[in-house]
This record gives structure tokens, sequence and C-alpha cells, in this order.
């Protein structure tokens, strides 16, 4: 019978402890014309995190060309320019994890 689902659909994972972050592979763009001379850095960060500290998500259709993502990148003026202010208010520990969040945004 169709309506009856099987067995293994209701199955829960093996491995519970599992990341839910699905994975699509290794940055492909990891070359000297991308990184220059921080290629040495950019390869470290990426076998130390297993890839996941230079993946990004696909955001497709938007790109950095469209007005979405450049509104998107824009963003990121705002987390600089908090922690800065932050900084300069003399908030170092909260303006260096504003900028950090910048970063890995």
């Amino acid at each position: 019978d169709e309506s009856e689902t099987s067995s293994n659909d209701t199955k829960a994972p093996s491995n519970t402890n599992q990341s839910s972050f699905v994975k699509y592979g290794r940055p492909q763009d990891i070359t000297s014309e991308s990184f220059g001379p921080l290629l040495p850095i950019a390869e470290a960060l990426d076998e130390a995190t297993g890839g996941w500290g230079l993946s990004y998500a696909d955001l497709h259709p938007a790109t950095p060309r469209t007005t979405v993502g450049r509104v998107f990148l824009a963003t990121n003026f705002f987390y600089a320019a908090a922690g800065l202010w932050l900084g300069i208010q003399g908030d170092w520990f909260y303006g260096g994890l504003t900028e950090l969040a910048g970063i890995v945004s």
C-alpha cells in the first residue's frame, strides 16, 4: 500500500551527535588569485575547520551585484561602525566581538 510509510522513513539517525550543518563541499576558489599573500592562512583555516571556515551560503539568485546582495554586504559597514564606536567608548571587548562578527559575516 503506497499510503503507508516504510520503516526506514521513520528511523532516527544512528549518530545523534552529528551536526545538522549540511556541507556542500569545500570552497573551490581557495587559490592565490583569490587570496593572494593570505593563501597559506586561508588554506590553514580551511584545513582546521574541515572546509567550514571559508564556506558560505549559496544565496542564488542574489549576488554581490544585485540590489539585495549589495544591501546584505552593506550590513558589514554597520558592524564595523558599531565596533569602532564601542572601541572609542572604551568597550574594547564588545567592540572587538562586534568587529569579529562583521568579519565572519
